[in-house]
């Protein structure tokens, strides 16, 4: 068993499901930067543009 804890700064996260999909809610619009997290892989980030009640994709992929 093991565990982990991320703190953020911001109420904007999410746990990622089984099949890799996630989503985030109720972000402003505007430019931010997203970051991906995992204990057994290299973290990401992306600049994300979000449009006023858009929808935005964004595809992640984590390197070993």
């Amino acid at each position: 068993m093991r565990g982990a804890i991320l703190v953020t700064e911001n109420p904007f996260h999410a746990v990622v499901a089984a099949d890799g999909t996630f989503r985030i809610t109720g972000i402003p619009p505007g430019e931010h930067t997203g970051a991906v997290w995992h204990p057994d892989h290299e973290a990401a980030e992306r600049r994300v543009s979000v449009s006023p009640g858009g929808t935005t994709r964004v595809e992640v992929e984590l390197r070993r």
